[in-house]
């Protein structure tokens, strides 16, 4: 069930990537175009979009990932230590860093360092840009689970500064609904594991995050809880989600759509994102039709 789970957000998060990087691509020849993912974590994303694009970086994209230095030092230790993955994330310049110890990782295209999200934005503006940032150029910012750890205030200084990027787009994933049976066991789970959901409050449906994500400055917004959006989202690969579904099959299927209603899936862009780039926060994962879900059980 967990896989399944993963699946999903894998799905969603690729399908908002790819959408960023063939509209900025249209945009121009040759724009840059920045993903920020912050609490990265293990994420090799950056990875499979090298592979994607035949083995090498897409084109004028530079991705940057942040997490704690305890993570972000075993992420660049691993990495630094598999030629293949380095050469996928642009790795050969003379001018590329490689610290392992002290988390760092920089090529021409690539960029992991270790960062506290608690501090002040400002001071995450700054090592960013130290990193090789452009606060001008068109950037997705990734939040997978961060905002549902982190206190309410540290939470919305960082859907703050998202909204601040001119360019800017934001894709995140986070817990929701706390406070029925199922959010509340999940919530005790976790705590006990010693990762207490400090920030689902802020935001505990879909909506919430929606309205959030506009108060903070964003043009548009749309977000959903995973079932709906696994289930019934045109941009959810309908082969891929029956390949999955072969590999593991899957019994509890009440079970695992709780689970999926407690997790929520949303997107939002600038003004400028939406009018020089043409994005739009629910077309970045699909559209989806109202009324009952159109798959069948047992595709799932």
């Amino acid at each position: 069930m967990i896989n399944r789970g993963t699946h999903a957000r894998v799905a969603a998060v690729r399908r908002v990537l790819d959408g960023f990087l063939r509209a900025t691509a249209a945009h121009g020849g040759g724009v840059r175009r920045q993903v920020v993912s912050l609490g990265a974590g293990y994420d090799t994303s950056a990875l499979l979009l090298a592979e994607a694009a035949g083995g090498a970086p897409p084109r004028a994209l530079a991705y940057f990932e942040l997490d704690f230095h305890e993570v972000a030092a075993r992420k660049a230790a691993a990495l630094a230590a598999a030629p293949d993955m380095m050469d996928l994330l642009g790795a050969g310049c003379a001018d590329d860093v490689v610290q392992p110890a002290e988390g760092v990782l920089r090529t021409r295209a690539y960029a992991l360092a270790p960062w506290d999200l608690r501090a002040p934005t400002a001071a995450l503006s700054a090592r960013l840009v130290e990193l090789g940032f452009d606060a001008r150029a068109p950037t997705l910012v990734l939040c997978e689970c961060v905002l549902s750890y982190l206190d309410p205030e540290h939470g919305q200084a960082l859907v703050e500064w998202a909204a601040s990027l001119e360019l800017g787009a934001l894709a995140l994933y986070e817990a929701v609904r706390p406070d029925d049976a199922f959010g509340r066991q999940m919530a005790k789970h976790l705590a006990e594991r010693g990762c207490p959901l400090r920030g689902v409050a802020a935001a505990p449906d879909a909506k919430a995050h929606e309205a959030r994500l506009v108060r903070a400055g964003f043009a548009r917004a749309s977000a959903l809880d995973m079932y709906a959006l696994y289930t019934r989202s045109d941009g959810v690969d309908r082969a891929d989600a029956a390949r999955a579904a072969r590999i593991e099959s899957l019994d509890e299927i009440e079970e695992w759509r709780m689970l999926m209603e407690h997790y929520a899936f949303a997107t939002a862009v600038s003004a400028r994102a939406a009018d020089e780039l043409g994005l739009d926060a629910q077309i970045l994962f699909g559209a989806v039709p109202e009324g009952p879900t159109p798959c069948a059980l047992s595709s799932w």
